[in-house]
């Protein structure tokens, strides 16, 4: 299960920046249509139709719109059968678009190393729209769990949404089975988000567990920026990977 994180970037720039949305007005007819538009257009795996609703300069997490199409294009060869769903949270309206805040669903199985992966994400995020496009986009939060075999563990994966730079912080990720006499494996891994980080997996360097998780203090990045924070289980009879986005703020 290794380049779980990978998925993220992919997923995000398909769901549909970080100042707090204050207003509740509802977003007109021509905002609820794009968001119909994206998720159709990406359950379809339309590629070209998905593309023309992002303006030419729009640009997520160091990927340019090429190189994001290219990235889509490659996640959907891995991820055949994928279900996008996006419920609009808020609309703020500022000048000629406003700002978009919604949360994305997607569903799906694919092949990952010859064996079937179900992967299932819950993205937040706020974009700008510009004239009737999507011209930046921001990832408020993320969670991706991906999973193979009969009977991969249940995770619950405990980690602050927020922490500053060089700050201690905690890693939880407990497996909601009783393991009885299953051995489990398991890792922790941590990845700057960039655009050369998104199609790029981790080396499975697991370790035997004493208990049925992983509860670690550690220390957050000393550069600000966004990271991907994932655990890996493998027991005998299945693995599972869980994702999240961490937000790095530079200390005041």
């Amino acid at each position: 299960m290794a380049g779980s994180k990978s998925v993220f970037l992919l997923l995000t720039g398909v769901s549909l920046l970080t100042a707090p949305m204050v207003a509740a007005a509802q977003p007109p007819a021509t905002v609820v249509e794009l968001v119909r538009k994206v998720d159709r257009a990406a359950n379809a795996k339309q590629l070209s139709g998905l593309s023309e609703n992002f303006a030419p300069g729009y640009a997520v997490d160091g990927m340019s719109l090429g190189e994001w199409q290219k990235s889509v294009g490659a996640f959907w060869q891995r991820y055949s059968n994928l279900r996008y769903s996006t419920t609009i949270k808020s609309w703020k309206p500022e000048g000629n678009g406003g700002l978009l805040e919604t949360l994305t669903q997607i569903d799906g199985s694919g092949v990952q190393n010859g064996k079937p992966v179900k992967l299932t994400a819950q993205i937040q995020s706020r974009q700008r729209i510009v004239n009737g496009k999507i011209a930046q986009q921001e990832i408020i939060s993320e969670k991706i769990v991906a999973t193979s075999g009969t009977k991969p563990p249940t995770v619950d994966l405990r980690v602050p949404d927020k922490v500053r730079t060089n700050a201690d912080y905690s890693i939880e990720a407990i497996v909601q089975e009783p393991l009885g006499d299953d051995v489990i494996l398991g890792m922790v891994t941590e990845r700057a988000v960039s655009g050369s980080a998104y199609n790029k997996s981790d080396a499975l360097n697991l370790e035997l567990l004493s208990a049925g998780g992983i509860f670690k203090d550690t220390k957050a990045p000393g550069k600000s920026g966004d990271y991907w924070l994932s655990v890996t289980f493998v027991r005998p009879d299945g693995i599972t990977s869980v994702t999240r986005r961490i937000h790095v703020l530079r200390r005041s």
